[in-house]
């Protein structure tokens, strides 16, 4: 089950989306099978049912997402990607393409990438993870900037800033409860 986005071949975007589907379907196909051997399928209470399916294809859910690769991007045209990392990301779309996938720990900022118009720049990367912060639909991850070019450092960081203050504090307000 464990496998990277460049294996699945075509467009990155829609294998990003076909990625989170399988997982999905895994989860719920060995949720099921369980359920069936444990014979907790013939359940008669509904409620109790529910609740137990619910929460062991969760429990696959888990696993599956445990035994998943974690993924280090390093966003830049130029400079080598170090050791540590696992993807090498050359445009802006190919690094969202990787944080669709839910899996991406860290992503190392590099602000021109070549034809902002063609490959977008790490600020436009950095704003997408600020906008998929503030609706709750991306995990938090670790960042760093390896970017020459000041002002773009300035703007990643602060788009990252903002994406932190939304992991922290995800209703957006002032006096968290």
């Amino acid at each position: 089950m464990a496998f990277f986005i460049e294996d699945l071949g075509g467009d990155a975007m829609a294998n990003a989306e076909r990625l989170q589907t399988i997982r999905t379907r895994w989860a719920k196909h060995w949720a099921a099978k369980i359920f069936e051997d444990l014979g907790l399928d013939r359940i008669k209470e509904q409620k109790k049912y529910r609740m137990l399916r619910h929460n062991l294809s969760m429990a696959c859910t888990a696993l599956i997402e445990a035994t998943t690769p974690k993924i280090r991007i390093w966003l830049d045209d130029k400079r080598v990607m170090p050791a540590d990392f696992t993807h090498h990301a050359l445009t802006a779309w190919e690094a969202i393409a990787l944080l669709k996938t839910g899996n991406v720990t860290h992503v190392g900022f590099d602000h021109d990438l070549g034809r902002e118009e063609i490959v977008g720049s790490g600020y436009t990367v950095a704003k997408w993870i600020e906008e998929q912060a503030a609706a709750g639909s991306l995990t938090p991850l670790q960042w760093s900037i390896q970017s020459s070019n000041g002002p773009g450092r300035e703007n990643i960081a602060a788009a990252m800033r903002s994406a932190e203050r939304f992991w922290i504090n995800p209703l957006g307000d002032d006096n968290p409860r």
